[in-house]
């Protein structure tokens, strides 16, 4: 909602004027994603991109190409 979109942007806000790397977590659907890197995050993790795995898995090229395919 509005609220949610309000304390989102002032964090991201807050995260550049004091130089910190921000990251959004929980990143669950496209729109979530394309929210997010409109108001200026852009390192997201999250569902959308990849269920938890291990290193092996995140290692093999299929699992990029995925990802990529995604953004």
């Amino acid at each position: 909602d509005k609220g949610d979109e309000s304390i989102i942007k002032t964090i991201i806000s807050l995260a550049e004027n004091l130089n910190l790397y921000c990251i959004a977590e929980g990143v669950e659907n496209r729109d979530q994603m394309e929210f997010l890197v409109n108001a200026g995050c852009h390192v997201l993790q999250g569902y959308y991109f990849a269920k938890p795995m291990s290193a092996e898995a995140l290692n093999e090229n299929s699992c990029f190409r995925k990802i990529i395919e995604l953004i």
